[in-house]
């Protein structure tokens, strides 16, 4: 496996105003984005990926789900239905 360091994802403005009009005093998930979000990049792990092989999901952003996750109390299946969920309202 390997990886294509990438930036942290911005929020598209158009989501950013959404959930701003949805949580004016924000939610747990954002606030976690916005604070934890940046404290790691994917060059951060690029010494334990290979340079050849399908690109990985980056870990930076699995650490955040990951942290949803917990923070919600959710399991494995409940967390992959809730992405399913929330990729279907898009």
């Amino acid at each position: 496996m390997s990886m294509r360091p990438m930036p942290w994802p911005d929020v598209p403005e158009q989501t950013r105003v959404v959930a701003r009009a949805a949580f004016p005093k924000g939610s747990p998930a954002m606030r976690l984005r916005d604070q934890l979000g940046p404290v790691f990049a994917d060059t951060d792990f690029i010494g334990v990926f290979g340079a050849r092989g399908r690109p990985g999901i980056s870990p930076a952003v699995l650490m955040l789900v990951t942290i949803l996750q917990f923070v919600e109390h959710l399991t494995d299946r409940q967390a992959a239905v809730a992405v399913a969920v929330a990729g279907r309202i898009d």
